[in-house]
Protein backbone atom coordinates (compact mmCIF):
# COMPACT_ATOMS: atom_id res chain seq x y z
CA UNK A 1 0.00 0.00 0.00
CA UNK A 2 1.57 3.66 -0.88
CA UNK A 3 0.11 5.89 1.86
CA UNK A 4 2.08 8.72 0.31
CA UNK A 5 0.21 12.02 -0.71
CA UNK A 6 1.35 12.09 -4.44
CA UNK A 7 0.58 15.17 -5.60
CA UNK A 8 2.33 16.65 -2.19
CA UNK A 9 4.96 14.16 -1.53
CA UNK A 10 8.53 15.42 -1.94
CA UNK A 11 10.87 12.71 -0.70
CA UNK A 12 13.84 15.59 -0.53
CA UNK A 13 11.77 17.70 1.71
CA UNK A 14 12.78 17.81 6.31
CA UNK A 15 8.81 17.13 6.59
CA UNK A 16 7.52 15.06 3.24
CA UNK A 17 3.94 15.01 3.35
CA UNK A 18 3.50 10.65 3.38
CA UNK A 19 -0.04 11.27 4.93
CA UNK A 20 -2.73 13.75 5.15
CA UNK A 21 -5.77 14.51 7.32
CA UNK A 22 -7.67 17.90 7.14
CA UNK A 23 -4.36 19.59 6.69
CA UNK A 24 -2.54 17.69 9.01
CA UNK A 25 0.43 15.97 7.60
CA UNK A 26 2.06 12.68 8.73
CA UNK A 27 5.80 12.61 8.39
CA UNK A 28 8.75 10.50 8.91
CA UNK A 29 9.67 9.45 12.53
CA UNK A 30 6.38 9.92 13.38
CA UNK A 31 6.44 13.74 13.15
CA UNK A 32 3.28 15.41 12.62
CA UNK A 33 2.79 18.67 11.48
CA UNK A 34 0.85 21.78 9.83
CA UNK A 35 2.53 23.89 7.85
CA UNK A 36 0.92 27.71 6.83
CA UNK A 37 2.28 30.44 4.87
CA UNK A 38 5.46 32.59 5.13
CA UNK A 39 7.07 29.81 7.18
CA UNK A 40 4.22 28.99 10.10
CA UNK A 41 4.47 25.28 11.45
CA UNK A 42 2.98 23.50 13.91
CA UNK A 43 5.41 20.14 14.74
CA UNK A 44 4.31 17.70 16.95
CA UNK A 45 5.74 14.23 18.12
CA UNK A 46 4.16 12.30 20.58
CA UNK A 47 7.11 10.42 21.37
CA UNK A 48 9.08 12.89 22.11
CA UNK A 49 6.81 14.59 23.86
CA UNK A 50 7.58 17.66 21.32
CA UNK A 51 5.67 20.62 20.69
CA UNK A 52 6.91 23.20 18.00
CA UNK A 53 5.30 25.73 17.06
CA UNK A 54 6.81 28.68 14.76
CA UNK A 55 5.62 32.04 13.37
CA UNK A 56 8.03 33.37 10.54
CA UNK A 57 7.40 35.78 7.92
CA UNK A 58 9.97 34.14 5.26
CA UNK A 59 8.40 33.52 1.86
CA UNK A 60 10.62 30.83 1.36
CA UNK A 61 9.31 27.80 3.90
CA UNK A 62 12.07 25.61 2.95
CA UNK A 63 14.44 28.21 4.74
CA UNK A 64 12.87 27.57 7.82
CA UNK A 65 12.04 23.69 7.76
CA UNK A 66 15.91 23.41 6.51
CA UNK A 67 16.74 24.19 10.00
CA UNK A 68 14.88 20.66 11.04
CA UNK A 69 16.92 18.47 8.74
CA UNK A 70 19.72 17.47 11.40
CA UNK A 71 17.09 17.13 14.34
CA UNK A 72 15.25 15.06 12.38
Amino acid sequence: MDDRTPSVYKSERVFPKIGIGYYVFISRANYIFRDGACGQYIIVNKEKKLLITIMATEKCMKNVSEIFRDVM
